[in-house]
């Protein structure tokens, strides 16, 4: 493999613990950075800020109390690939890193003091510029990683990728997914495309975070892409590399949508 290729391994949430098929993900993608290939890491950052809000409030079962009611919301919804993802209620304090929240909170105390009740804003701010970069720095300790290694990839970022590519009405804009929804003609394709890409009251889904990952990648000149996931991802990765597999017959011109897959589920 050359610098072409990209492997992913190692997918972490902010706030969750690390669990055995992670660490044999980047023990397997070690073997690969020798032959030149980089590694990615896809960060769950999506959430942290209003999770720790609610730790600030009611400690961890208001953490708990999130992760119910995001299950809920998904299972209302049918979103599949948010449900495999979820743990189960039952599980909660076996998912969740408290010595996560704890970090930040002390983070947060150093930032504004103790006594002060802090805005939703405040919170995320501080997450995003002192205890993001500090939890994935501590998570690629674990990992045996340095910084240099690795090539980060945000999950906020990648939505917020697909909200400008939706939002977009501009005919001439030809990054624009609108653009290309207007093209589509298959009615299975473009149903998938809307319902699944644009989930939940115009926020991204999982499919369209990947989607918009791949379509980074393949901007950036990778032709092929290996993903070493925990198998609880399996169907979030299928269902948007199904998608994209359309998207490239569609349009064989557009090189966003020529990336080839290899897939490894533990």
């Amino acid at each position: 493999m050359t610098t072409e290729t990209i492997i992913f391994a190692g997918h972490f949430n902010l706030g969750e613990r690390l669990v055995p098929e992670q660490l044999q993900t980047v023990a397997d993608a070690k073997t690969y950075l020798a032959e030149g290939t980089d590694l990615g890491i896809l960060v769950g950052d999506i959430g942290f800020a209003q999770s720790l809000e609610a730790y600030l409030k009611q400690g961890i079962e208001g953490v708990k109390e999130i992760y119910t009611r995001r299950l809920k919301n998904a299972m209302a919804c049918g979103a599949g690939c948010v449900i495999s993802q979820l743990p189960r209620t039952d599980k909660l304090l076996e998912v969740i890193d408290e010595a996560h929240y704890m970090r930040a909170v002390q983070m947060l105390v150093e930032n504004y003091g103790a006594s002060k009740e802090l805005t939703i804003e405040q919170i995320t701010n501080t997450v995003r510029e002192t205890i993001a970069p500090q939890l994935i720095q501590s998570t690629l300790e674990v990992y045996g990683l340095k910084p240099e290694e690795v090539k980060l990839y945000s999950e906020r970022e990648l939505r917020n990728i697909v909200a400008r590519r939706l939002g977009s009405q501009k005919e001439d804009q030809k990054e624009s997914w609108r653009t290309m929804l207007k093209q589509i003609t298959d009615p299975f394709l473009y149903a998938i495309f809307r319902t699944e890409v644009e989930k939940d009251r115009g926020r991204a889904g999982c499919r369209g975070i990947m989607l918009a990952l791949y379509e980074q990648l393949a901007m950036q000149g990778y032709e092929k892409i290996v993903e070493l996931y925990p198998a609880k991802h399996k169907l979030s990765i299928l269902n948007a590399q199904e998608v994209y597999a359309h998207l490239g017959r569609l349009f064989p011109e557009d090189k966003r949508w020529k990336l080839n897959f290899e897939n490894r589920f533990y």
